[in-house]
């Protein structure tokens, strides 16, 4: 027999239901599964925030495939020109030879005048033996008493000639003959001394060339004709420009590397183009000069048409080789690739091929190439050491 239990449960209204036991098993159930509905509740919040805002995103892109992949590099072509190994240094020009020239007697100072009636100036050319000045005046004549000296002159040699013949016949002894020629000496100098005096008032250039300085006084302004000078004062400075020098000093490592007869090239200091002269090495002294530590070496230049200036500075390249017209690259086109050989990139199309070369000579800024690459072939130059073989490139400059 089955019993069916009834179960009391008193409602809202204050009012008593009687629920069956399968009624009241299903009732339990249902409030069990809300439960655990409740608990999942915020997990399942989570999920479609997340959810919602990825679909709130922008999709993601897709690939560009038009971007430029390409490395970009610089090109510039295989050029033919000189490559030169240069010692480098400075120094001054200086006249190879020149000439002071200066007063020899007091007086007074006049210039000469040119062909044109004009006088004489610094920078003006003379020719050797050409009269520059000539020293005059009452001053040079009382300086020179050139008739009482020859006057002198002509007593002592008169009594010097009357006591040979005493001195010969034993009339006088031998030191009032001694006493007799010391005298006729002195009159006899005192007077050729006259003679050579007159001679120098007038003065004259003892060599071609072109004045570099003439008599100034001590505010360095230029003497005026009649001006009183003394023996010894400058009257001219002449020099020969046609060939100038220079006195450089090299260190030892840079004396090592030149030699007698190596051509050389002067560049002016003071020029801003690309003026050149040719010159040669003509001495090496053997003595380190004591306060540079360096060896004096003389280099020569011709100067004929006169346009390199004494006492300016200049550079001094002495090539020590040279290269002429041969091929040759940048040196920052050429790298060591992982057989530690010379290689350049030679652009062909939009791909650069590896290329071995052999070098040559070398400069500061370029390197001869002996085989390996053509005149004319374009190579990449700066930034090569990312490049390989077969690398897709971009040419944004080419030279």
């Amino acid at each position: 027999m089955t019993t069916n239990l009834a179960t009391m449960v008193e409602t809202s209204d204050r009012t008593v239901k009687f629920i069956q036991p399968s009624r009241l098993n299903h009732l339990l159930d249902r409030s069990r599964n809300s439960v655990r509905s409740a608990r999942q509740l915020p997990l399942l919040a989570v999920i479609c925030f997340v959810l919602f805002g990825l679909s709130s995103c922008n999709p993601p892109s897709q690939p560009n495939f038009d971007m430029d992949v390409r490395t970009p590099v610089q090109v510039q072509a295989v050029r033919v020109g000189d490559i030169e190994n240069l010692v480098v240094s400075q120094g001054k020009l200086q006249p190879r030879e020149s000439a002071t020239v200066t007063a020899q007697v007091l007086g007074r100072l006049y210039y000469e005048r040119d062909e044109n009636g004009d006088r004489f100036y610094e920078g003006h050319h003379v020719k050797r033996g050409d009269v520059l000045a000539r020293i005059s005046g009452k001053e040079a004549e009382l300086n020179l008493n050139l008739p009482a000296k020859k006057q002198d002159f002509e007593i002592a040699q008169r009594e010097y000639d009357r006591q040979v013949s005493l001195y010969e016949d034993g009339i006088i002894t031998e030191r009032a003959f001694e006493q007799t020629r010391q005298t006729f000496n002195t009159a006899e100098t005192a007077y050729r001394r006259a003679l050579l005096d007159e001679q120098n008032t007038e003065v004259f250039a003892p060599m071609d060339g072109v004045i570099l300085k003439l008599a100034r006084d001590q505010d360095n302004i230029l003497l005026a004709d009649e001006t009183l000078i003394s023996s010894g004062q400058l009257i001219a400075q002449i020099a020969d420009l046609r060939t100038l020098e220079a006195n450089i000093g090299l260190v030892s490592t840079q004396r090592r590397k030149v030699e007698i007869g190596d051509p050389v090239r002067i560049r002016p200091s003071a020029t801003y183009d690309d003026e050149t002269y040719d010159g040669i090495l003509e001495r090496i002294l053997p003595l380190v000069d004591e306060q540079t530590s360096t060896y004096p070496v003389v280099v020569v230049v011709p100067n004929d048409d006169l346009v390199l200036q004494p006492r300016s500075y200049v550079e001094v390249e002495i090539i020590v080789e040279q290269r002429v017209q041969v091929p040759y690259v940048s040196l920052d086109s050429v790298k060591k690739n992982r057989n530690n050989h010379d290689v350049v990139f030679v652009v062909e199309g939009q791909r650069v091929e590896e290329r071995r070369v052999r070098l040559g000579l070398q400069d500061d800024d370029n390197v001869e190439i002996l085989e390996g690459v053509e005149p004319g072939e374009r190579v990449v130059f700066g930034g090569v050491e990312h490049l390989w073989g077969g690398q897709t490139v971009n040419v944004v400059r080419e030279l």
